[in-house]
This record gives structure tokens, C-alpha cells and sequence, in this order.
């Protein structure tokens, strides 16, 4: 018999005896596939754990001058007296959670000794950490608000809905959700939907008030999804409850999906204040009900009363921020003209040190778009951290990709600050770190915690927002 194609020893999978003395070569690599940036949260100054009581943050804030002066005459009249002016700053602590669970079959068979690439205990403990983080550096773009998104157009029986920019955040209307929005929401995510005045909504006709993401799309300038209920992991049919406007927030637990959920439960006006609730010309949804009044005011999440920023009423000259928009006009191109204007406002307005311009990654495109005529301006800086980025007039442009579209951050960062009053630390008993055993399961949890909020010293010295912009 003659040698053949198909006789003798083959390299083929299924084939003769030496298919089974063939091994595998494992690198001992664990690349990680995900995006850890946190360019301005890694920005923002945080101060240390503060030896407080209570759950509020206030510090007061001097304001206006006193009238008791003036020029006069020989034997004219010495001024009436006057008096300096001050006020009240306070907000409200936000308290965040985090937990992972095991069984003890993972655990035990986990080891890193050939066993596994990494034990589970380790990456999970290590993963949810990073995975704070990032939700954290989300937050401190947003406006404490704890919305995702808003509903864009209500549904009628789509297996797919589309979002929007919260109304909240300055140029909503011009703001494009693709690129901001699709980085917001994952896969796996829980969300209930709330209207605005707190009450929640079912997503369907099956009356589901909690889903499951299942896949986040962009389509043109916006941002879509598709769910799966929480029961039997089918896809739902998005009804006309799922009405313009509404609420997206995170949801804890699936433990109650068709019953509506209380806002304890969810991070409805419980996120930490960002850099879209600070600068705005209007009040925000995370403060205090009323103003100046310490510790007697209440939660943000009472609905039915107008909420200030920090405690204050934004009819307060220096607690507005400065906001260049185009008038509801649309969006505009980005100019050096228009950068220039709000560095100028800024300093003009109440002398704030203009110290980062920050932006999403296409207006900081636009912006290099801008100097590539002229070469001379295409110096770069490297600022702590490591970033290397352009300047505009000397000061450095970083890019952030949770930064809202169509605008540019002229930031101040003297005047922020993350104050804590109770650091990040694992759930404990006795000042004893465990995991939790659940009844008769070989399963085991342990949870996190952290409670913070991000303050501002003076709102209108914390720079100004340029708005509008096409890009």
C-alpha cells in the first residue's frame, strides 16, 4: 500500500493516537480588557477622613461688602454703619456600597499553583475595587442627580429605547448621548426609572421595575438599549411607561422586581456631586432643601421642594456658575474667540485660577483641528500623573472619557475638594474584617462601603463651562 493523504500520522484534531500527547502552552498572562481611567477624578484634591458627627458637610461663605463707608464733606456725617455678609454652605454625605459573593468550591479548587490564572477570592476583592473607582469617575462628571440617562422618546411596545443627556446638565438639548452615554451603561446592569418628582414606574406592560441591560447601541447621536427582565432573563417589550424624561438609575437588588422600588434602594439623588451640577446657572438636585439650615434641613430626596446647591439659593450672584452657551441657538463651532471668553469671564467675574481645561475626546480633536495651521502653538505639557495634552494660553487641555460631548470645562481645581467622612472600607463587625457564611451554604460574601460628597469652595470662582459646541 502506497502512502496516502489520509494514512500515517495526521496534525488533526480527532485524528490517530498523537492528538493525545499534544499539549497546550498556557502564558502566564492576565491581560485586563478594561478601561480604568479616571483622569479627573484622580484630579480632584481629596481631603482626609474629617472628625465629624452628623451626616452633613457645612462651612460657611462670606459674601457682599458693608455700605458703612463713603466720602464726606468737612463736618459732613460719618457713614451709616454697615455689616459684612456670610451664608451658609451644606450638603448631604452620599454613601456608596459594593459586595461580592463566592462558594466555597471556587475558593478551595482556585489556587494559583496550576490550578487557575488567579484566584477568585483575590480578583473579585481586587476587580470591585477598581470597578468603585470607575463608577466614582463617572459620578464626578454627572450632577448628583444619580441619573444615568433620561428616557428620550417614550416607548409604545419597542424592544429597544433610546436615552438622553439629563436635563439637568448645561446644553442638554445639543448634547449628543452617543460617545458619553454608551460608556455610562454596561451589560449586566441593574436600572429602575423613577419621573421627576420621585414616583417609580414600571419599564413594561408585564410591570417590571427593574431590568437587566442586555446590549448598549449607538445609533447616530444617540444611545439605545435593550433588557431582559429580572425573572426569566426574557427580553421585555419597552411600554408607554417608559415615558420622555424619566429617571434612569441604578438599581441594588432584583430581589422585588415587579414591585415598585423604594429610593433607599436605588441611587436616586444619592451619587456624589459632580462637575455637571456645579457648573450651572441654576439650582441642583443634590444639596440641602433649604438653605442655611444645617443640620436640621432634609434629605435631597424629598421631592416636592425646591433643592439649592451646597444649601444656597442660586439667586445668590456667586453661587452660579458661569455658563457660556449659544442662547438655545444651537450649537456652534469651537473658536479660540470663544475660549478665550471663557477664560476672561472666569477671571473677570470672581478672579478664579483657571488651572485645566477639560473636554471629551472630539472637542479636544476639534481642538488640535484648530492649531494644525499654525505649528508654533502644538507645544504639549505633561501634568502630574502623567498626562501629555496641548495648552491654550499656557494652560493644560486633558480629555476624559466620561466628560460630556459638545463642551469644554475651564476648571479651577483649587476650589474643589472630596471631603470624606467615611473612607472606603470592607463591612466589619468588631473591628474584625470577615466573609459572611450564608445559612447551611458553602457560600460566602463580604461587602464595602464609603460615604463622601464633592464640595466647592465658591461656585462662581470654580471657572465656567463653554457650551453649544458642535463637537
Amino acid at each position: 500500500m502506497s502512502v496516502t493523504a489520509d494514512n500515517g500520522v495526521k496534525y488533526a484534531q480527532g485524528s490517530a493516537y498523537y492528538d493525545h500527547l499534544l499539549t497546550n502552552y498556557f502564558l502566564q498572562l492576565l491581560p485586563d480588557a478594561r478601561n480604568n481611567s479616571n483622569v479627573l477624578l484622580s484630579m480632584i484634591d481629596k481631603r482626609p477622613t474629617q472628625a465629624v458627627s452628623g451626616k452633613y458637610i457645612v462651612f460657611p461663605v462670606r459674601f457682599g461688602r458693608s455700605t458703612g463707608l463713603n466720602n464726606v464733606g468737612y463736618g459732613g456725617l460719618i457713614p451709616d454703619p454697615g455689616s459684612q455678609n456670610a451664608a451658609t454652605y451644606s450638603t448631604i454625605t452620599r454613601k456608596g456600597m459594593a459586595r461580592i459573593a463566592l462558594d466555597g468550591d471556587t475558593i478551595r479548587h482556585g489556587k494559583t499553583n496550576g490550578g487557575a490564572y488567579a484566584e477568585a477570592m483575590q480578583i473579585e476583592m481586587e476587580g470591585i475595587i477598581d470597578d468603585i473607582m470607575i463608577d466614582r469617575a463617572r459620578q464626578v462628571h454627572n450632577d448628583g442627580s444619580g441619573r444615568i440617562a433620561e428616557v428620550k422618546t417614550t416607548a409604545g411596545g419597542s424592544a429597544t429605547l433610546t436615552l438622553k443627556v439629563n436635563s439637568s446638565i448645561e446644553g442638554a438639548a445639543t448634547t449628543r448621548g452617543a460617545g458619553t452615554l454608551d460608556k455610562y451603561i454596561e451589560s449586566g446592569m441593574r436600572l429602575a426609572k423613577f419621573d421627576n418628582a420621585g414616583v417609580a414606574s414600571a419599564w413594561d406592560a408585564a410591570g417590571n421595575f427593574v431590568i437587566i441591560v442586555d446590549q448598549v447601541a449607538v445609533s447616530g447621536a444617540d444611545v439605545t438599549i435593550t433588557a431582559n427582565n429580572t425573572a426569566g432573563s426574557a427580553a421585555i417589550s419597552f411600554s408607554a411607561a417608559s415615558a420622555a424624561g424619566h429617571w434612569i438609575v441604578r438599581a441594588s437588588s432584583t430581589a422585588t422586581p415587579t414591585v415598585a422600588q423604594p429610593i433607599r434602594d436605588t441611587a436616586y439623588r444619592r451619587e456624589m456631586m459632580g462637575i455637571g451640577g456645579v457648573f450651572s446657572d441654576t439650582g441642583t438636585l443634590n444639596g440641602m432643601e433649604n438653605s442655611g439650615l444645617q443640620q436640621t434641613a432634609s434629605e435631597s430626596d424629598t421631592v416636592n421642594t425646591t433643592v439649592y446647591f451646597q444649601g444656597i439659593t442660586s439667586a445668590r450672584d456667586f453661587n452660579k456658575a458661569i455658563v457660556l452657551d449659544n442662547g438655545g441657538a444651537g450649537n456652534r463651532p469651537l473658536t479660540e474667540e470663544l475660549m478665550q471668553q471663557a477664560i476672561s469671564d472666569a477671571e473677570e467675574i470672581n478672579n478664579a485660577n483657571v488651572e485645566l481645561l477639560l473636554s471629551s475626546f472630539p472637542t479636544y480633536n476639534s481642538y488640535v483641528k484648530l492649531l494644525t495651521p499654525d505649528k508654533r502653538y502644538n507645544n504639549t505639557l505633561e501634568l502630574t500623573g502623567g498626562h501629555k495634552t496641548l495648552t491654550f494660553n499656557g494652560i493644560g487641555w486633558v480629555k476624559d472619557r466620561f466628560c460630556y460631548q459638545n463642551r469644554v470645562y475651564f476648571m479651577a481645581l483649587d476650589q474643589f475638594h472630596i471631603l470624606e467622612t467615611s473612607p472606603l472600607q470592607p463591612l466589619v463587625g468588631g473591628d474584625v474584617t470577615t466573609w459572611e457564611r450564608l445559612q447551611d451554604l458553602d457560600k460566602y460574601w463580604r461587602g464595602w462601603t464609603w460615604e463622601d460628597n464633592m464640595i466647592v469652595e465658591v461656585r462662581n470662582r470654580t471657572g465656567a463651562v463653554l457650551t453649544e459646541l458642535t463637537s
